[in-house]
């Protein structure tokens, strides 16, 4: 009998196994290709590399960068530009980077400011 139980327990260190296996599989990260901006999306690495809807500037996780899908989210969500030449979708990457840059250039934080108002949340507590 204990020649079963031995088995069993054998078999489940095994499954388990097997199992990491397949969760290791999973975790691969898949790499931003730059034939991707074909279908308007462009890689922004904040941690982890993500793509970017350069129309909608909708965010997609790295398990969404699959061509099938970028392919689709351009045809459902952006039929009107799903047409459009690569060169457009360059150039709409291009001027989102510069508004980016510029918004980051205007808007600057008084430390000061930002001390005194803190301050005062402080002391309505």
């Amino acid at each position: 009998m204990d020649k079963f139980v031995k088995r069993k327990a054998d078999q489940n260190l095994e499954n388990s196994d097997s199992q990491a296996a397949k969760d290791e599989r999973k975790r691969k990260q898949r790499k931003y290709d730059p034939e991707y901006i074909s279908f308007g999306f462009v890689a922004v690495r904040t941690g982890a590399e993500l793509s970017v809807c350069v129309v909608c500037l909708q965010t997609l996780s790295n398990d969404a960068v699959k061509p099938a899908k970028l392919k689709c989210h351009l045809t459902t969500m952006h039929s009107d530009v799903a047409s459009k030449p690569k060169e457009y979708f360059e150039r709409q990457n291009e001027l989102y980077f510069k508004q980016k840059s510029k918004l980051m250039a205007c808007t600057t934080v008084n430390e000061k400011a930002l001390r005194a108002s803190y301050l005062v949340a402080l002391t309505y507590e």
